[in-house]
């Protein structure tokens, strides 16, 4: 089993002045002589001198003299926060001494390396002096000063331990003692590094030892040669290493792990790698945001670790110690709990990654001492999160003071899934097997595999507008856990608690009788409608209209250019006509035209309304907002704000390329769209230069939903080969299942093309293309800087389980490259960073930046040349397409 992560590291500097002959990719950086305004921070050395007896021997350190405990007990005011320009508060965010200010673009594009050298070496001081931590290195018996290895901490009582905890966390550019980059930079030192696990590690008698799978290559002062790291020359080998060369010495008659992100997948390679040996001394494993994911190959001693010794914990709507059910277990192979939400709405991923963190430490030191999942799990309660309210805090579950649910009796349900887990062989329900004829089916709330005897009843769901499929059970019982957010008042009737719903609503502009339940409906009711009574009741309220309000028609518009053509119709510029007297103004539009044959025709009936729903139902400052949608007996209108900006394809051809600053302004305003889609369980699928429009300032949008798909919910949700030939992912030239990772695969796609103006599998044969997607390697040139390149690897891999942005943390696995660091995600969000550049723009229906190519064409309502056959004529009608802003029923 090999794994490579994206190599996440930041382009290290070739100043003709530094003094050292190499430069780490691990450990501290050694440092230049320090510029005006700039600091670099170096490690100290003072503690190579007590561990020259032992290393040198290529054992592991002796027990100190003092015992663990002691470290607790002396530990002393916190070290000084180093560094000229930046302090650091009892939170640990970082900020300016001279304003007080916070981190923003500016300090990051500028000091991001050298605040996180400080932070660094604030970090492994505080391990060393605090803690008692020593550093050893791989190979083993290296000298402190050979300059290739990869250095490891190990706390001091090693030697003489009873459990060992070993803290594995995987990031390009990464340093022990953290967990993330960006974590330490917008979320605080507290929330980025680990000292805080470290200290309860310590406190509760553990020894410790902090992997560095990210060090594997020493870079030499030119920045061109690379040595390979003896024994650490990947991060599975140096797994290997770490075990034969400490783990497998130290004297700790269990061995327990704590994974974050992509570490879960190094931890999962040694059970694999040194099962026999790890198997004798077992102890748990704790695993957070993980990326690891099950397979088919794995031996049964790995996949019984995982199911009984391992706990999950990923950031959920649920509330936390909530056991979750659906993809993370089928995914991961492992129990899985909710770590929760922060209380405040508006957090940003990075706050949620430390809320998730932070909270379940205590937790996760429980479930370490239970070590069996099943035990743990029957003794934890479900806590809910506190209202929206509420003061944001980030700490601990314990210091959250929420009061806990009572623990229900187990359901059959329950009962089953502990004698057995989730299968996709056989009906999770009635265990029949599934065959060619009854094929597999998925439960659209639990998530569960089943057939089709058990999955007859249909449900309408929060964010959809069609009837769901959904087991016998869920029909019944409703979503699974669900008892245990619902309580019964003397009536009998149920009241709901303070934890949030299972499944979000979609966020709207007005409500949607036919697409969802009211909220407040409660879920008998819903069960109770047969599929016939939803669809007439539908029926009847899309076809009635309110008072005051008549129905749209072209004819309430003046035709006044054409900005686009497709497989379907034609995108015109057209202008709302105001009543005679009226004092509104004449508003801009662009204006959608598709014909209906056509529609029907290439069997894009479902395609299209999709694109009206989704249109309709999406509010995102980076996606273009349906106004108005109508039909008449021929053709579907959708009406869209005009973005006279143009498309980035019309601007890229202009410029040849992008800057790489400019690149990256436009692809993090589409990681936050894309990421909205996927909350939503939509995939794009159509990601292309020309699907991306500009307004008149120089933001972006995303717009043509016809390829999106919904309720994609699992990573094989769709089957349907579509998108656009160059952006097309491995996965569907290959015939496979497919999920939301093919629109990573697009964005790198697109990113690469953004900075080259060329696709980076383009041939002019297509035949050719999908051979190079399949099978030939990204060439990137001197254009390219080491933060794209890594990016661009991430997101280019071919197998859809490790592309980036397909872990548990989903689009935050993107945000948090270092290709990003200068990304204000929040600021860009609301519109209030510069773009890098804006279009030349007269007036509000300018089309001066619309390729002449349509413009020239007369804007006219086309009479149709192909007439619907006789039975799409019956079927010529799109039920609830109509829209008119607080207005949504009309038809």
């Amino acid at each position: 089993m090999s794994f490579r992560f994206p190599r996440w590291g930041r382009k290290k500097s070739k100043s003709k002045e530094a003094s050292a002959k190499y430069q780490p990719e691990g450990g501290v950086p050694r440092a230049p002589p320090s510029a005006p305004g700039r600091t670099y921070s170096t490690g100290s050395a003072d503690y190579h001198q007590t561990q020259q007896s032992w290393q040198a021997s290529g054992a592991a350190p002796a027990a100190s003299a003092a015992p663990a405990s002691a470290a607790s007990a002396n530990r002393g005011a916190p070290l000084p926060f180093s560094h000229p320009l930046y302090a650091m508060d009892s939170e640990g965010m970082i900020h300016l001494k001279a304003t007080g200010k916070g981190l923003d673009d500016s300090d990051l594009a500028v000091h991001q390396d050298e605040i996180i050298n400080t932070v660094v070496k604030y970090v492994q001081d505080s391990m060393r002096k605090e803690l008692g931590f020593r550093e050893v290195f791989i190979p083993a018996n290296s000298a402190p000063e050979a300059p290739v290895k990869a250095n490891v901490f190990v706390s001091r009582n090693l030697e003489s331990c009873k459990k060992l905890l070993v803290f594995v966390a995987v990031s390009r550019g990464l340093y022990p003692g953290l967990w993330s980059r960006g974590l330490v930079l917008h979320a605080g030192v507290k929330s980025g590094s680990m000292l805080e696990y470290f200290r309860k590690a310590i406190d509760e008698g553990y020894g410790v030892i902090v992997a560095n799978p990210n060090k594997n290559v020493i870079v030499m002062r030119d920045g061109k040669q690379r040595l390979q790291i003896p024994g650490s020359s990947s991060p599975e080998e140096h797994m290997d290493s770490l075990w034969d060369s400490y783990v497998a010495r130290s004297s700790a008659r269990r061995v327990y792990f704590l994974g974050y992100s992509y570490g879960g997948v190094l931890i999962k390679y040694l059970l694999q790698s040194r099962g026999d040996q790890l198997m004798r001394r077992n102890g748990a494993i704790a695993l957070i945001e993980s990326s690891h994911r099950i397979e088919d190959g794995d031996s049964q001693s790995v996949k019984s670790i995982l199911a009984h010794r391992t706990m999950y914990w990923e950031s959920n709507d649920l509330p936390f110690q909530t056991k979750l059910d659906g993809d993370a277990p089928h995914r991961t192979g492992c129990t899985c709990l909710s770590a929760g939400r922060p209380p405040r709405a508006h957090a940003n991923h990075y706050y949620v990654t430390a809320f998730c963190i932070n909270k379940i430490q205590d937790a996760l030191f429980r479930f370490l001492d239970t070590r069996d999942a099943t035990t743990y799990v029957a003794g934890e309660k479900p806590v809910p999160e506190p209202p929206a309210s509420a003061p944001a805090y980030i700490g601990n579950g314990a210091a959250t003071g929420a009061p806990q649910l009572q623990r229900q009796e187990s359901t059959r349900r329950e009962a089953n899934n502990s004698k057995m887990g989730t299968s996709e062989k056989h009906c999770n329900l009635c265990l029949f097997h599934f065959t060619l004829f009854d094929r597999r089916h998925h439960c659209r709330m639990c998530h569960r595999a089943v057939c089709n005897a058990c999955s007859r009843d249909r449900l309408f769901l929060p964010g959809s507008s069609t009837a769901q499929r959904v087991c016998t059970e869920c029909a019944t019982e409703g979503p699974r856990g669900n008892n245990n957010n619902n309580s019964n008042n003397s009536n009998g009737n149920q009241v709901s608690s303070q934890a949030p719903p299972a499944y979000p609503r979609m966020n709207r502009t007005a409500s949607d009788a036919v697409a969802t339940t009211n909220s407040s409906t409660d879920m008998s009711q819903a069960r109770n409608r047969s599929d016939t009574q939803m669809s007439n009741q539908g029926r009847s309220e899309s076809n009635a209209q309110p008072p005051g309000n008549s129905k749209l028609s072209v004819e309430d518009f003046d035709l006044l250019k054409v900005i686009g053509k497709g497989a379907f119709g034609k995108v015109m510029l057209v202008r709302k006509k105001v009543p005679d007297g009226s004092t509104t103004p004449n508003a801009i539009y662009a204006m959608k035209v598709l014909k209906k044959a056509s529609v029907f025709a290439k069997n894009q009936v479902e395609h299209t309304k999709s694109e009206r729903r989704i249109l309709r139902d999406i509010d995102h400052p980076f996606v273009v907002r349906l106004r108005y949608a109508f039909q008449n007996e021929d053709k579907l209108y959708l009406v869209m704000d005009y973005y006279n900006g143009g498309s980035l394809f019309f601007h890229l051809r202009k410029s040849r390329k992008f800057s790489e600053k400019r690149a990256r302004f436009y692809a993090a305003q589409l990681l936050m769209s894309m990421s909205h889609l996927h909350e939503l369980n939509i995939a794009y699928r159509d990601l292309k230069l020309e699907n991306i429009l500009m307004d008149d300032k120089g933001f972006i949008a995303l717009t043509d939903f016809g390829l999106s798909k919904e309720n994609v919910d699992v990573p094989d949700g769709a089957k349907t080969f579509c998108g656009t030939a160059e952006y097309i992912a491995p996965e569907l030239l290959k015939g496979l299942p497919y999920g939301k990772a093919v629109d990573w695969w697009g964005f790198g796609t697109l990113l690469y093309e953004m900075m080259t103006g060329q696709t980076p599998f383009f041939d002019r044969n297509r035949k050719r293309m999908f051979h190079n997607i399949l099978h030939r390697d990204v060439v990137f040139t001197q254009a390219f800087s080491e933060d794209a390149k890594d990016l661009l690897t991430g997101l280019l891999r071919r197998d859809p389980a490790k592309r980036l942005g397909s872990g548990p943390s989903g689009v935050q696995e993107i945000m948090d490259h270092p290709f990003f660091a200068s990304i204000d995600f929040d600021k860009l969000l609301k519109r209030e960073v510069e773009p890098p550049f804006k279009p030349v723009v007269n007036s509000e229906a300018d089309t001066g930046n619309v390729a002449n190519i349509f413009t020239r064409e007369m804007a006219r309502d086309s009479p149709v040349t192909q007439e619907l056959g006789a039975t799409h004529r019956a079927q010529a009608h799109f039920d609830g397409f109509t829209y008119m802003p607080g207005n949504e029923h009309l038809n």
